[in-house]
């Protein structure tokens, strides 16, 4: 499943400032990951570890 990647409080991953969401993805067991907007998308993400429509979080 292709979605942004769910950090431990629920929310979607931020991007980090070092750009490393695709190693973050590839641990999470995604294909390839990259920064998109407010947070780490991926591709290839285990269905449970994708973020679907909770809070964003983006404060």
């Amino acid at each position: 499943i292709d979605g942004y990647l769910k950090g431990y409080n629920g929310c979607w991953r931020k991007c980090p400032i070092n750009g490393r969401c695709n190693e973050y993805c590839k641990a999470e067991g995604g294909f390839y990951g990259y920064c998109h907007s407010f947070g780490c998308f991926c591709e290839g993400l285990p269905k449970e570890k994708a973020w679907k429509d909770g809070p964003a979080c983006r404060s």
